[in-house]
């Protein structure tokens, strides 16, 4: 249970004891009662410096007005200084011990700030001015129950009851501290029988009679998501974080870490589907989970989630290089090569260098790939062998006035000039038992039909077939009524400049 709620009779009991305590009030002088209650005045309406100044001018012309260091915490409290009001509270207390309103709410802020031994010190301090102080026997109980020792709290809780016998707040925590316990020990069982389903449901029943606790609902979660139930277990989960803000999302996004940490990468990004389930405003979860996917090969789910992290995060470099790899994958090496170039301006990491020569290696431009294996060695000098060895596997690159011929001919192509196009092929061009001029008649007729023409060459190589040179490619083409994808060999020969002699063409299906 959350201390807020476990500590809501204190609360309770502070704001009697003000009401009470506030009928001393005609110790003040007229002048200064006067002054303290437009103090007062000012820390209801939220004007929390004026209440100061006006208490601490009260303060100054009667040092020993302890209610008014009390107010002066309180307006302190309300400015967010609780170092300060801690401060008031013990001045008041050194001029009156006995000013219990003073007492509660400091025991109040230990407890908040988890000072638990200063808290019980206080509480004894209490018990001893008055033994029959039934409410801080039930606050020592409700620190010993937070602390975990049951066995003390219970004696509390008791002690408590026997003082005041219809004391409804102690024996709500007295049965509470037994519910616990008892699941304590169901926890225990399941533990050592994970198997037995009478003792599964036993242990479910137990937790669903702790309604109103939050860690009754997170374990509830937890037996949800064992039996794969993910939407039930998401519920019992938002459950536990609204009455208990340590099982927020922020709960399991450390338990992501931790697992990723530990190479449990599938119970983490179980974790982190939670965690944007409760708040998908995480945004270093959907880079997590999106970092997790593409290690599980799940490349399709990764990129909508490394998107969203880039939008949450345009500057994490990892973000980009994650959907470039996670592209690559998928065969989108254009795309791949974009996100690559934007992890590069964030950072200039010989990883991403390295996966950036891979994809210009797939798309054939082995000049650009040379060039970034090079970057990748001058960075990490360690796997310089091992990237050398790789470059010299490298298909050839063609040579720059063959280069320069093909893209002549396909530019050509693209842009119907039909001169420039038939001027490519040599007088001799022979193939399928079609010559040159039936081939370019052919062409010319459809040079006059299709329209937007986009003609893309990836994975270029070559040999030596005698005087011809075979350039051979993956070629992409596309129409305003007709596209394919094949593997295209142009047959070249150098007569005074290179023209082609023979073309072969398969689509890709059937390219070997």
């Amino acid at each position: 249970m959350h201390c807020q709620t476990k500590f809501k009779c204190i609360f309770i009991y502070s704001i009697l004891l003000y009401f009470i305590l506030s009928t001393f009030a005609y110790a003040l002088s007229p002048i200064l009662k006067k002054r303290w209650q437009q103090g007062l005045d000012y820390l209801d309406k939220g004007q929390y410096q004026e209440a100061i100044s006006i208490f601490n001018e009260v303060l100054n012309q009667d040092p020993k007005a302890v209610y008014v260091y009390n107010d002066l915490g309180m307006a302190y409290v309300k400015m967010g200084d609780m170092d300060k009001a801690m401060a008031q509270w013990l001045k008041a207390l050194s001029i009156d011990p006995s000013f219990l309103l003073a007492r509660y709410n400091l025991i109040k802020a230990y407890i908040d700030n988890k000072e638990y031994d200063k808290a019980i010190s206080h509480l004894r301090i209490v018990i001893k001015q008055d033994p029959k102080q039934e409410k801080a026997y039930n606050t020592l109980g409700v620190i010993y129950w937070t602390l975990g020792r049951y066995d003390l709290a219970e004696a509390q809780f008791k002690k408590a009851i026997s003082l005041k016998p219809d004391y409804k707040i102690a024996y709500l925590n007295l049965a509470r501290i037994y519910i616990e316990n008892a699941i304590t020990q169901y926890k225990e069982l399941y533990k050592l029988s994970p198997k037995d389903k009478a003792i599964k449901e036993e242990y479910k029943r137990a937790l669903q009679v702790n309604k109103k606790n939050g860690t009754s609902h997170f374990l509830l979660g937890q037996l949800y998501q064992e039996e794969g139930e993910t939407d039930l277990a998401i519920s019992e989960y938002r459950l536990a974080a609204s009455l208990d803000k340590r099982y927020g999302a922020s709960f399991f996004m450390n338990k992501a870490q931790g697992l990723r940490a530990e190479g449990q990468i599938e119970k983490a990004a179980q974790a982190y589907e939670i965690a944007l389930a409760l708040d998908p405003q995480i945004k270093e979860a959907y880079y997590g989970l999106g970092e997790i996917y593409y290690l599980l090969k799940k490349y399709e789910k990764a990129v909508p989630l490394l998107k969203k992290a880039i939008t949450l995060m345009p500057k994490n470099a990892y973000g980009h290089h994650y959907l470039a790899l996670t592209y690559y994958q998928l065969g989108k090496y254009d795309l791949a090569i974009s996100e690559f170039k934007k992890a590069l301006t964030l950072s200039n990491d010989y990883q991403i260098h390295y996966g950036l020569a891979l994809a210009y290696e797939a798309l054939g431009k082995y000049e650009l790939a040379r060039a970034e294996y090079n970057k990748v060695i001058a960075l990490c000098p360690e796997v310089a062998e091992q990237i050398r060895k790789h470059m010299t596997l490298l298909k050839p690159i063609l040579p720059p006035d063959i280069m320069a011929f093909i893209k002549k001919w396909s530019h050509a192509w693209e842009n119907r000039d039909f001169k420039t196009y038939a001027d490519c092929y040599s007088q001799r061009f022979y193939t399928n038992g079609i010559d040159l001029k039936k081939w370019l008649d052919w062409k010319k007729l459809l040079f006059s039909t299709r329209f937007n023409i986009k003609v893309e060459i990836k994975d270029p190589r070559f040999n030596k077939k005698g005087n011809l040179v075979v350039v051979c490619f993956r070629q992409d083409y596309k129409d305003n009524k007709h596209q394919d994808q094949g593997q295209k060999c142009l047959y070249l020969e150098n007569e005074g400049g290179w023209h082609i002699v023979k073309e072969e063409w398969k689509p890709l299906e059937l390219s070997k």
